[in-house]
């Protein structure tokens, strides 16, 4: 009865299907947990589903007419949302669902089919269907799609009763006895009171906040069996919710963290993958081949390579690559494996310690790196600040929130920077170690270097002109390409890497453009500041270089 389901965990097995490591570890968890004695796989429930989705007809041009027949990656998903069971009280094991895939792969279709089902047949007292997103509008396009079947089915509108029908109308619904479904966008204001079964959340990466999605949680808090579908492509900003819930997710596949009541598909490349290998694209395009042609890929492909502007939207919508800039100075990977867990420590007494520290303005973050050579590599230490009140004003709050939890940022307190709290910090340091120079950038920073200066600290300016960050930023490039940097382990410092695009004046020089305010670079910018004062010392050994 389920043939395509086990036909495409063998075929995902033995590679004859292609896939990313994540939908590989969801394989590995589905036979994992048949193995398990609390839970079990119910075939008819998981049938039940899939089969009431394929009485479901298209609406678009190309398929008008014709049946929504599940492809094998979607059979595999819709089997172990409904097919799953606890023993211990005959409910679904998942309640929470995180699918991630790329664009044009059918997830609004999907997400339409899964909300009548869970409207006509899921047999939920009162189901209340949410579809919601970022804005109405986006909302409503998962909406029609649910009009367009039901239309479909029940033209009459005699079980399906759709209201709204009116291009002006403010409210759009889909009712079937007593229960129904209904659109809400990002103006939580209008979200208490409701009572969801389902909740199917579109695009989750625009999410800025997790106000939205806090809010239709806590509607499901009277709900036996409720269920909340997160289905999303890639994004801009991993600072924003989603990239942080797709983090968790991947823990979860990973084994890294148990949460039993939460299902991850993620379609996407492997970290070593090159996004123009056309072999690797149907890794985040399931439907590549049979839904999506070739061509369209490779076109878009094409037109981004030929057009660097176009690369990051190809590489995400298009790649399902998760992506913070415009083009990323230095590759994740490179990053990543220059990423280690290590502290003053490995400094013996003769260590020479540099220092470049990025002042923030009144009430923004502020870079500290600490930077020496050991076992003939460059270390990079860095430690950030921020004022505790921006933890309520700033952009980033949410993400600061989290990396202070984490130990990644410390507060300091009231609504300003404390340099004083800073430099006592930079002090300690130098009573156990040998700070030799920091490095600074003269603008608003006379009060910081009084006082630094009467604490016996050897400062000196460090200009922020393009031309004196060419140096440093073309040999930290080089140095990790290398594998002579070594960078503590720090999210925060990975972020600001992965959000660092180069500025390029005239004669070839480059600096990190730090025009745009939404991407925090300030760590990369005082490491740079220490290597470039490094570099400007010539009475140090430069031979690592």
């Amino acid at each position: 009865m389920l043939t395509e389901l086990y036909k495409y965990i063998e075929d995902v097995k033995t590679n004859k299907i292609i896939t990313g490591n994540e939908i590989k570890q969801a394989v590995s968890r589905f036979e994992n947990d048949l193995l398990r004695d609390d839970i079990y796989f119910d075939e008819d429930k998981a049938y039940k589903a899939i089969k009431f989705i394929s009485k479901l007809k298209h609406s678009a041009s190309e398929y008008v007419n014709t049946f929504f027949i599940l492809q094998p990656w979607q059979v595999f998903i819709v089997a172990n949302i409904f097919g799953w069971i606890k023993k211990s009280n005959g409910k679904r094991k998942y309640k929470k669902v995180y699918i991630e895939v790329a664009r044009k792969n059918g997830k609004t279709a999907l997400s339409a089919a899964l909300s009548l089902y869970a409207l006509v047949a899921d047999g939920e007292a009162k189901a209340e269907v949410v579809l919601a997103a970022n804005s109405r509008e986006q909302a409503k396009v998962c909406f029609d799609a649910v009009k367009d079947f039901s239309n479909k089915i029940d033209p009459n509108e005699a079980f399906l009763v759709i209201s709204g029908k009116s291009p002006n109308a403010h409210r759009n619904t889909v009712k079937y006895n007593n229960n129904i479904i209904k659109v809400v966008s990002a103006n939580h204001s209008n979200l208490d009171g409701m009572n969801c079964s389902l909740i199917i959340l579109d695009e989750y990466h625009e999410a800025r906040t997790n106000a939205v999605y806090n809010v239709l949680k806590s509607s499901q808090v009277m709900r036996s069996q409720p269920l909340f579908i997160i289905i999303t492509t890639a994004g801009f900003n991993k600072t924003y919710p989603c990239y942080e819930y797709r983090t968790t997710a991947k823990d979860v596949l990973q084994g890294l963290k148990i949460d039993d009541a939460q299902f991850v598909a993620i379609f996407s490349l492997d970290v070593d993958d090159k996004w123009d290998d056309s072999k690797v694209w149907i890794k985040s395009n399931p439907c590549l081949g049979t839904l999506i042609p070739y061509e369209v890929i490779e076109e878009e492909i094409t037109s981004a390579k030929n057009n660097i502007s176009l690369e990051t939207g190809v590489k995400t919508k298009t790649l399902n690559i998760w992506c913070d800039t415009l083009t990323t100075w230095i590759a994740d990977r490179y990053i990543l494996q220059a990423s280690k867990d290590f502290d003053f420590n490995i400094c013996n007494e003769e260590t020479e310690i540099v220092v470049g520290i990025d002042l923030s303005s009144v009430s923004d973050i502020t870079a500290v790196s600490y930077m020496f050579i050991h076992d003939e590599k460059f270390h990079f230490i860095t430690k950030y600040y921020l004022p505790e009140d921006s933890l309520n004003s700033a952009n980033d709050k949410e993400y600061y929130k989290t990396q202070h939890k984490k130990g990644n940022l410390t507060l300091t307190p009231f609504n300003v920077v404390d340099y004083d709290y800073i430099l006592n910090d930079i002090l300690t340091i130098n009573s156990n170690h040998y700070i030799t120079k920091l490095f600074y950038d003269s603008y608003n920073s006379t009060q910081f270097v009084i006082q630094a200066t009467q604490g016996y600290l050897q400062l000196e300016p460090f200009s922020q002109l393009i031309g004196n960050f060419n140096r440093p930023t073309k040999e930290f490039e080089r140095l990790v390409l290398q594998n002579k940097i070594v960078i503590q382990n720090n999210e925060i410092t990975r972020w600001m890497m992965s959000n660092v695009f180069l500025k390029v004046d005239a004669n070839g020089n480059v600096k990190p453009d730090k025009s745009k305010k939404d991407k925090k670079m300030d760590g990369v910018i005082s490491m740079l500041m220490a290597l470039g004062g490094w570099l400007m010392q010539p009475h140090y050994n430069v031979t690592i270089i």
